[in-house]
This record gives C-alpha cells, structure tokens and sequence, in this order.
C-alpha cells in the first residue's frame, strides 16, 4: 500500500510522464508513466527510494536516462522564441543601419546642393561685376567720346 502512495506521489509532483532511453540497447526513446520508471528503477537497483528516480542523473551505474518531458518542451519552446526574438532584433538592426544609411546620404545630399548654389552664387556675383564693370567701361567712353566731340 505504501509503495502505490509513493508511485502516485512522484507520478502527482512530477508532473507525469518522462522520457526513458536505455542506452545499453540503443532504443529510441519511449513515452512511459512515471509508475513504469519506478518500477524498473527498482528492478534495477533494489532501492525503494522513488525520490532518486527523478534524478538519476548522478547515478552513471544505471543504464537509464530519465528526462522530463515538460521541461524538453519548455526548453524547445523558449529557444523558439529566442530565435524569434534574436531574427527580429537582427531585422531591427538592419533596419535601423538602413535608415541611418539613408539619412546619410539625405545629409550630404543637401550638403551637395547647398555647396551648388553657393558656388552658383558666386559665379552669378562675379558675372555681375564683370557686367557692371563694362557698363561703367562703356560710360566712361562714351563721356570721352562727348568730351573729345564737344571739344572739336
């Protein structure tokens, strides 16, 4: 009567079912009860104690490895996600060198224009000298020219 009491009291901590994988014959592994864990961990070793059946781990002499399955999952799960995570945070990064590219270039875009039309705005200044030079050029001359009619 004991024994069931134990057996449904690691089965109810546990969490229910467990991987078994017997490495001496190299099986794949197999779903089982924790109850059927008990039980051969018994026929193993000849402990009644159910507590070291979950963890096994320390025991190398036993040919069973015993994992649960809850905690594969959860395990399989979280990696999903940090998958997940570690793609869309790379996605992040690109898009976020993209857009700094971008503003890059937008800036020197504007720095290319701004030294056009001051380079523009330096040619339109000295073509206008230049003009303004010839008219009061062409002034003076034509004043000479009065000046040299007036005095014949």
């Amino acid at each position: 009567m004991e024994e069931s009491m134990n057996t449904r009291s690691a089965e109810e901590s546990q969490g229910g079912f467990f991987w078994l994988l017997q490495r001496s014959q190299g099986e794949s592994p197999q779903l089982h009860p924790i109850s059927v864990l008990v039980s051969f961990y018994r026929e193993i070793t000849g402990s009644h104690d159910t507590a070291t059946v979950v963890n096994t781990s320390h025991l190398p002499s036993v040919p069973i490895l015993i994992v649960r399955k809850r905690e594969r999952e959860r395990e399989r799960e979280i990696k999903k996600v940090k998958e997940k995570e570690g793609k869309k945070g790379k996605k992040e990064k690109e898009r976020k060198e993209r857009n700094k590219a971008g503003k890059k270039r937008k800036e020197r875009k504007k720095e290319r224009k701004k030294e056009r039309k001051e380079k523009e705005k330096g040619r339109q200044e000295r073509k206008g000298r230049k003009e303004r030079k010839k008219k009061t050029e062409r002034k003076e001359k034509e004043k000479e020219g009065k000046k040299r009619k007036e005095r014949k």
